[in-house]
């Protein structure tokens, strides 16, 4: 008997194993929409959102809610994988057809131990863009850098003026959160943000050794983000929520006037007055 669970356990880490590469490529459908359907479109439309990243989805959504607006959405990349769902699995990912393999210019002082001193910059290269194959980790940032963009004369961003689009955009899933921060915390947006069930001794450690120096154990988003944290991420039941799932939802992209078109790329913007 135990010679049989050790053989079936050996065959299903093997076909993982061997899977992982292939998973990496777009021939699953996470989102929902036909990606390899063959793309014909003569219709005019209202606004054309070039790029699906973390913020065209976004705009294309909010756009897309008047029904009388002829939304076309434009993405380079594809429809994603499934293997991104899963948090441990972004690492196939990194540097495939989902990424756009940026690397950074060499300046001499950092990235020396890298060929030609370059870094890679990983970018999204898909639907949702990075927010499909980042750490999924939730920052909101800084009160201050907020601020700043205010006193620099651009009214309406200041940290006041930005909070409530923060909390529309969440559904915040920790309920002790939700009890002690009400004015910066709400359930009633898409974007699913939870505090994850698993924390090592490690991340543990490492609080109590800050606590133990005096530094602040806080909330980091909640306006001041220097201090010590454990972190948020925006998944949900422990699956990524890239921007994408969280804001263009198969009821979206299949809205009467709305169009996704995938492996599509812009070279060329010409206006013309009418």
């Amino acid at each position: 008997m135990t010679y049989y669970l050790f053989f079936a356990s050996a065959v299903s880490i093997g076909a993982i194993l061997g899977l992982t590469p292939w998973l990496k490529y777009e021939v699953d459908d996470p989102v929902g929409i036909k990606q390899f359907a063959k793309y014909q479109d003569k219709q005019t439309y209202n606004y054309i959102v070039i790029g699906a990243g973390t913020t065209g989805s976004v705009i294309a959504s909010r756009l897309s809610e008047n029904p009388y607006n002829r939304v076309l959405l434009l993405e380079a990349g594809g429809d994603g994988t499934l293997l991104t769902d899963i948090p441990l699995g972004i690492g196939p990912v990194l540097g495939s057809q989902m990424d756009w393999k940026y690397t950074n210019e060499p300046d001499g002082e950092t990235c020396l131990a890298m060929n030609e001193g370059r870094c890679s910059w990983h970018r999204g290269k898909a639907i949702g863009g990075s927010s499909a194959i980042n750490g999924m980790v939730y920052v909101r940032g800084h009160r201050d850098d907020y601020d700043n963009w205010a006193r620099l004369g651009n009214p309406g961003w200041g940290y006041d003026d930005i909070l409530p689009y923060f909390k529309k955009s969440m559904d915040q899933q920790d309920p002790k959160k939700l009890f002690e921060n009400p004015e910066i915390y709400s359930r009633e947006g898409p974007l699913v943000v939870e505090t994850p069930s698993f924390v090592t001794e490690a991340s543990k450690a490492f609080l109590e050794a800050a606590r133990y120096l005096g530094y602040e154990i806080k909330d980091t988003n909640a306006g001041d983000a220097i201090g010590f944290s454990s972190v948020q991420l925006t998944t949900n039941k422990g699956k990524r929520v890239s921007s994408a799932k969280a804001f263009l939802p198969t009821d979206v992209l299949t809205r009467k006037k709305s169009r996704c078109c995938f492996k599509c790329s812009c070279y060329q913007n010409t206006v013309q007055e009418i």
